[in-house]
């Protein structure tokens, strides 16, 4: 370790309160911890140039949920529950619009589309029988009634279809640019964020946190984990494991008719328009030996299923060329619930996103934020 006496005396001395991770979560749980406590010194550590786990690498969908998506997690949570999850991702997008505006995160409410193939059609049948439930609890706890079905065989270029089922309350933004003003946004009330910096382990007792990273010794009153890995090897009561999600955008497309964010297979499949590509992800439920891992990369096998389905279904009218292709680190759980909570004493983790950072990011930091504040005394 090559640390001088200046940088020492500067950066590693003690802070109140260190936030790993420098992405939805631990930005926006670093923001609010500023906003409750203006004297407060808060660091966010993140390891990468930008938020190495899923924050800069997601697809960038506004959305609250699919009805087959529903429909999969009633198996695992009652339907008050995921009508419950439901809202609270409705209510962070809207936290979201309401902190940064529309224009900044380049949002397009051009609706969400659940796409339903000739070979799902048990599937769309059984989804379409709880359209009205859910519309009836979403006009009880939102005052919308979000979804419509369409018995269709063709919607905006995709054939083959037995039916799309919409919702109008769903859109796509820009995941850099909501990085991008999440940060300023912090720095300008006096955050301190550091790149480059990985968390290898902490010591704590009484009032004080020893935080081991790649660039020394950091010291704080209190230590906030908001990353989407790491926690499934430090804190095994929480439950979290790692998947990597994948994601490729394709070239130019002249006559690309999409428009909006589509979602396929209980949102595993996902995909929309992007400056006139088509940016697609998901596929990782057909390989979860390779894609259970916390490790970056691509898989030539999940990249070939995601551009097959794509050419196949999606858009067959002329031949598509891949520009880029990239994958996500999610922390996931037995359900879609996030973690927020105090592991000991001046621990704490917002956790467990589950790939839908960007709809209940800003609602956990809020969360993580204010269980933070109120361990210390007034």
């Amino acid at each position: 370790m090559n640390t001088s006496y200046w940088e020492r005396e500067t950066f590693l001395e003690s802070y109140d309160i260190i936030v790993v991770g420098g992405g939805i979560a631990g930005l926006s749980t670093a923001l609010e911890l500023k906003k409750n406590r203006p004297d407060f010194r808060v660091v966010v550590l993140e390891r990468s140039w930008l938020s190495d786990g899923a924050s800069s690498k997601n697809a960038g969908f506004a959305c609250f949920g699919s009805i087959s998506e529903f429909v999969d997690d009633i198996k695992d949570m009652s339907f008050d529950d995921v009508v419950s999850l439901a809202t609270r991702r409705f209510r962070g997008i809207e936290k979201l619009v309401k902190e940064y505006s529309e224009e900044v995160l380049k949002l397009e409410w051009n609706g969400g589309h659940e796409v339903f193939f000739q070979e799902d059609e048990s599937s769309f049948k059984e989804c379409c029988a709880f359209v009205d439930r859910f519309n009836d609890a979403f006009e009880r706890t939102l005052n919308i009634r979000p979804y419509t079905v369409l018995t269709v065989q063709e919607f905006q270029g995709i054939t083959n279809l037995v039916g799309v089922i919409s919702n109008k309350y769903e859109g796509g933004l820009n995941t850099g640019a909501m990085l991008n003003a999440m940060r300023n946004s912090a720095l300008s009330l006096g955050v301190h964020i550091f790149n480059g910096v990985e968390v290898k382990g902490y010591a704590s007792s009484e009032n004080e946190v020893k935080v081991e990273t790649t660039n020394g010794i950091w010291k704080a009153k209190r230590i906030a984990f908001c990353t989407s890995s790491f926690h499934s090897e430090l804190f095994e009561d929480l439950q979290m494991s790692s998947k990597r999600n994948q994601v490729v955008v394709t070239k130019p497309i002249a006559d690309l008719k999409l428009n909006g964010t589509f979602h396929h297979h209980k949102g595993f499949n996902y995909f929309r328009n992007i400056d006139g590509r088509i940016l697609i992800g998901g596929m990782r439920h057909q390989f979860p030996n390779t894609e259970s891992t916390s490790a970056q990369g691509n898989t030539d096998e999940v990249v070939s299923a995601l551009t097959n389905f794509l050419q196949h279904k999606i858009h067959t009218t002329s031949e598509i060329e891949i520009d880029i292709a990239w994958s996500g680190i999610l922390g996931v759980g037995k359900d879609e619930r996030s973690v927020v909570t105090q592991v000991e004493e001046n621990v704490f983790v917002g956790a467990r996103l589950g790939g839908i950072g960007v709809a209940i990011g800003s609602l956990v930091g809020q969360e993580l934020a204010g269980l933070i504040d109120s361990s210390f005394p007034k």
